[in-house]
C-alpha cells in the first residue's frame, strides 16, 4: 500500500506540475468525434448518434480506497438538423461533456459543450465534402486540496492532515471558464478507398485558468490534426489505417496505426489493430460493429520512461458509439466517417 501510494504521489506531482500541458485525450480519438473535431458534428449516416468512452490511466495503480487514480470519461449526442433548404448540404448540432480525475482525484476537470457543423458537397454524387464546425461551452477545474499532503504536516510518525497545509488562501478554489473550439474537414469517398483529414484548434479565446488565482496565466490553444482511411482489399477484409497529431505548449503527441476489419455480413464487422503513441505506449485494440452499435476495447502498454514505476501498466480504455436510424440503402459515400 505504501509502495501504491508513493507511485500515485509521483505521477501526481508530474500531471499537477505540467498543467499547462495537459488536456484529455483518448487512444480511441476516432471513438470520440466531438472531442477530436467540432466539424465531426453529425458526420454519420443516421438520425442521431450517441457516444460514450473511459478511460482508466495506470488501471491497477490503486488510492488508498482501493479504486483508481486516473480516469477520464466524456459522452455526447449529435444528430443532423432536417432541412430540404440545399440538396448538397446539411446542417449539425451536438452537445458533449466531460471529466477527468487525476492524481488520487485531487485535480479534476469538467466541460460541457455545444457544438454546430456544416458540411457541403462539393460534386452532386456527395463523394467528397467540405465540413466546417465550431463548438463553445463552460469548463472547470479544481484541486481539491484536503486530498493531498504536505511538507508541513509532515512529522516523525508520518504525515498529519489536521495540520495547516500552508498554502494560500485562494488555492482549492474552483475556476471557472469559457471555452472555444473550431475545426475543419475534408473527406473523399471512391469506390474501393475512402479517406478523410481534418484539423482542429481547442481553447482559441486563450482562457484563463490559473489555480492560484495569477491572472496572467491563460490555457494555452491545442493544435490537432487527424486522418483516417478505408482501403478494401476485398469483399471481406478492409485495412483501416489511422494518425493524430496533437500540440500543445510543449507537449506533442504523435499516434498512428492501423485496423484490420473484417466484414462477416451486412450487420456484423470486427476489427483488430494496433497503434503506438510516440515514446509512450504501444495500443492494442479489438472492436465490433453490430447493426447501428460500435465498441472498442484497448490497452496502453506503457514503453515509456514511467514503465519502471508502473510496471509497464497502461491504460484500459472503453468506448461505444450508437447510431439511430441507421439506412445501409443510402448511398455508402454520403456521410462517411470511419468508424474504426
Amino acid at each position: 500500500m505504501k509502495k501504491s501510494l508513493l507511485i500515485v504521489t509521483i505521477l501526481s506531482i508530474i500531471l499537477i506540475s505540467n498543467l499547462n500541458a495537459q488536456d484529455i485525450h483518448f487512444s480511441q480519438y476516432y471513438m470520440s468525434p466531438l472531442t477530436l473535431n467540432p466539424a465531426l458534428t453529425a458526420s454519420f449516416n443516421g438520425k442521431y448518434r450517441v457516444a460514450a468512452n473511459y478511460r482508466n490511466q495506470w488501471w491497477k495503480i490503486t488510492n488508498n480506497f482501493g479504486t483508481p487514480t486516473f480516469h477520464t470519461y466524456s459522452g455526447s449526442f449529435d444528430m443532423i438538423i432536417p432541412t430540404n433548404s440545399w440538396d448538397n448540404s446539411k446542417i449539425g448540432i451536438g452537445l458533449t461533456v466531460y471529466g477527468d480525475r487525476a492524481g488520487n482525484g485531487a485535480l479534476t476537470t469538467q466541460s460541457a459543450l455545444v457544438s454546430l457543423a456544416y458540411h457541403r458537397s462539393v460534386d452532386r454524387f456527395g463523394r467528397h465534402v467540405m465540413s466546417v464546425g465550431l463548438q463553445g461551452g463552460v469548463a472547470t477545474k479544481r484541486v481539491f486540496i484536503n486530498d493531498l499532503v504536505f511538507e508541513s504536516q509532515l512529522q516523525d510518525l508520518g504525515f498529519n492532515t489536521d495540520l495547516p497545509n500552508g498554502e494560500i488562501g485562494t488555492a482549492g478554489k474552483p475556476v471557472i471558464y469559457p471555452d472555444v473550439n473550431a475545426g475543419v474537414m475534408w473527406r473523399s469517398s471512391y469506390d474501393r478507398f475512402k479517406y478523410s483529414i481534418g484539423f482542429s484548434m481547442y481553447h482559441i479565446n486563450r482562457p484563463r485558468e490559473s489555480l492560484l488565482g495569477n491572472r496572467d496565466y491563460r490555457l494555452d490553444r491545442r493544435y490537432v490534426v487527424h486522418a483516417n482511411a478505408e482501403i478494401n482489399l476485398s469483399d471481406y477484409f478492409v485495412v483501416v489505417p489511422s494518425f493524430l497529431f496533437m500540440y500543445q505548449a510543449a507537449a506533442q503527441e504523435y499516434v498512428g496505426g492501423a485496423g484490420i476489419k473484417y466484414i462477416v455480413n451486412d450487420d456484423t464487422k470486427l476489427l483488430v489493430g494496433a497503434y503506438y503513441r510516440y515514446k509512450d505506449a504501444v495500443i492494442p485494440t479489438i472492436g465490433l460493429k453490430w447493426k447501428g452499435l460500435t465498441a472498442g476495447v484497448s490497452y496502453d502498454v506503457n514503453t515509456s520512461g514511467l514503465k519502471i514505476a508502473t510496471r509497464t501498466q497502461g491504460s484500459l480504455e472503453i468506448s461505444a458509439i450508437y447510431v439511430f436510424g441507421e439506412d445501409d440503402r443510402r448511398r455508402a459515400d454520403e456521410n462517411y466517417c470511419p468508424d474504426f
